[in-house]
């Protein structure tokens, strides 16, 4: 069985939505660091990320602070392409200097053409 939690940007900044979840909040560390990654991402490349799943040991609260990692899939808009990669490459660097714990890492994926 997959769970998971959705998160959504919404048109206000720094601000989300959760859509689906497996019955609990957040724990404050992993909406701290999501806030973050969403913020950082809209600057990114504003509208590219649609939509956030949250996975693993947070989705099934199991999530232990200072041991947990945060694992998200990531929906974007379109495929990535060459030029992207340097931006997010830098999104992830910069959230892992702003929250070095819990580390926080995901995989993009773009719909079908």
């Amino acid at each position: 069985m997959s769970v998971s939690r959705t998160i959504r940007p919404t048109d206000q900044p720094f601000r989300f939505r959760r859509l689906a979840s497996a019955g609990t909040s957040l724990p404050p560390q992993v909406l701290e660091v999501v806030r973050t990654y969403l913020r950082l991402v809209d600057e990114a490349a504003p509208a590219l990320v649609e939509g956030l799943y949250v996975h693993g040991s947070v989705a099934l609260g199991d999530y232990r602070p200072g041991r947990s990692d945060i694992d998200f899939l990531a929906l974007v808009s379109h495929p990535l392409d060459e030029f992207e990669l340097p931006g997010l490459a830098g999104v992830h660097d910069e959230l892992g200097r702003l929250h070095p714990r819990p580390r926080c890492a995901g995989d993009y994926v773009s719909p079908c053409k």
